[in-house]
């Protein structure tokens, strides 16, 4: 009998690794003990089985168990393997086909070729699935709270600094986030540019050419329009804690997550940080980037064959339509698809 071995940690902060040594050492005992050949091992170190992120060592290790390189896979939990119902289901539809079990160091064996194990697994998943989806709303919850108190959350935003919050014993407690100096010169220098007229293609390739860090940090990575455009429209320039999970349309309907920089939507109080930004030049910046006169990009390619093309406007803002394509992956045929909505 040869098996495979998985694991899996969806959070480690120092990229120690620790978590899935000594689930990969669990499984490893197990194997012998039952005398399988251990034929390879995968892992993947601070990954969400339930958030939808890729995860190369589980994409691997499906791809050998397509191969029929293994009869077994061993886990320290079933949950290591599989959070969300789609990506269960479609293992489970693989591992039933080559005959391959799933053997846990934490709870019993399955057989996916049978309807028992089939059964067990569906019902194991479920609770799997459940436990994540409660998690992410008491994450959710505290997020929400974090906003309510004005308190930041992830990393320390582009014109501020985070300074550690002592104890009288010399602890850090907590942090706050004050103001810095160069960075917050960058904000108000863009945001009196943009007031003035200049573009902010041509802001972002004058900090090009003066060296200017992008608020990303990232090496190779340039200023753009879109970069010198979401600094200009953050609330947080004025101070304004928003939480993204509270985001509305104009018809207060909830927006997606991914629909572009939050100007007052999601606005829920003040923040514990210092302004950078006056008001009334917040205010004004936020008016010249949101009036949809201003736009002066022409629709190409594959806009340009459609009959609204230069005449569709949105009913409720006033903006041209436009059209949105992508291309997805179909895992099961292996074709690549492109969609035009």
């Amino acid at each position: 009998m040869k098996a495979g071995l998985y694991a899996r940690i969806s959070q480690d902060e120092h990229g120690t690794e620790k978590g899935v040594q000594r689930q990969l050492e669990d499984a490893r005992a197990v194997a012998e003990a039952r005398g399988w050949e251990v034929v390879g091992e995968w892992a993947d170190n601070d990954v969400s089985a339930y958030s939808g992120a890729t995860r190369p060592g589980y994409q691997a290790l499906m791809e050998s168990a397509a191969a029929g390189e293994f009869d077994r896979i061993v886990v320290y939990m079933t949950s290591r393997l599989w959070r969300s119902r789609r990506e269960r289901a479609e293992a489970m539809d693989l591992l039933a086909d080559r005959r391959i079990s799933v053997a846990a160091v934490s709870g019993p064996e399955l057989e996916l070729a049978s309807a028992s194990g089939r059964m067990v697994a569906g019902i194991l998943g479920e609770f799997d699935t459940a436990e994540s989806a409660i998690k992410g709303e008491r994450v959710a919850r505290a997020a929400l709270q974090r906003a309510q108190e004005g308190r930041a959350s992830g990393p320390v935003l582009y014109g501020w600094r985070r300074e550690p919050v002592l104890d009288d014993e010399g602890r850090q407690v907590s942090f706050r986030d004050v103001e810095d100096e160069d960075q917050a010169d960058i904000v108000r220098e863009l945001v009196d540019r943009i007031i003035a007229g200049e573009s902010m293609k041509g802001i972002g390739e004058d900090f090009n050419r003066r060296g200017v860090p992008v608020p990303s940090g990232r090496a190779g990575v340039k200023w753009r329009a879109g970069t010198v455009r979401k600094l200009a429209l953050r609330p947080a320039n004025i101070a304004k804690r928003v939480h993204h999970g509270l985001k509305r349309d104009r018809l207060g309907r909830r927006a997606p997550r991914h629909s572009g920089p939050c100007v007052d939507a999601c606005i829920i109080g003040d923040a514990a940080w210092p302004p950078i930004i006056e008001e009334e030049r917040h205010r004004e910046v936020v008016a010249l980037l949101t009036n949809n006169s201003r736009r002066t990009t022409i629709a190409t390619n594959n806009r340009v064959h459609l009959l609204t093309y230069g005449i569709g406007r949105c009913g409720v803002c006033g903006a041209d339509l436009r059209v949105k394509s992508w291309r997805y992956h179909r895992k099961r045929t292996g074709q690549t698809v492109q969609r035009t909505l």
